[in-house]
């Protein structure tokens, strides 16, 4: 664990996080009690019972002492309640308002509602979806202080920007 911190610029990422320095089939984050690798400096990660040691395979978080902790937690906690709400807010806005707004263009919709209809439904569901989408991305910045690593922030960051365009 040690190398692998030099090499992070002695500094903790998601990808230092989501690393298994010792090999034991646990994260550095899940050992250290930030599985999902959103701690920040000055706050206290998401379990601190169980804590231990990313660089000694199958240390149990005992300590020298051999006793087992007074607290058995999961391995993987609740999610925060803020990485919930951004799953919610972008299944809605990708999985509902989205493919709606997409086929009140359909030309045989439009035909159906009229003229001007379908185009104020289209507008106001894409209105719609880009304010779900802001809102999401968002909350997500904020419950991970900001940081967006990983592909998944990358390449969502990068549709919404999109996204955002068009609307």
């Amino acid at each position: 664990f040690g190398e692998d911190f030099a090499a992070a610029g002695h500094s903790w990422s998601r990808i230092l996080c989501e690393r298994d320095s010792d090999g034991d089939g646990r994260t550095n984050g899940e050992e250290l009690g930030d599985p999902y690798c959103v701690w920040r400096e000055g706050e206290t990660p998401a379990r601190v019972d169980g804590i231990s040691h990313p660089g000694v395979p199958e240390d149990d978080g005992a300590g020298d002492s051999g006793e087992a902790p007074d607290v058995v937690t999961p391995a993987r906690p609740a999610a925060p309640a803020w990485l919930y709400a951004h799953a919610v807010l972008m299944v809605a806005a990708w999985g509902a308002l989205s493919p709606i707004a997409v086929a009140a263009a359909n030309a045989q919709l439009r035909r159906y509602l009229g003229a001007t209809i379908w185009l104020h439904v289209h507008l106001v569901l894409h209105t719609g979806t880009a304010a779900l989408l802001t809102l999401g991305c968002a909350l997500a910045l904020a419950g991970s202080g900001g940081s967006v690593n990983g592909m998944h922030g990358i390449l969502g960051l990068i549709i919404a920007a999109i996204t955002l365009m068009q609307a």
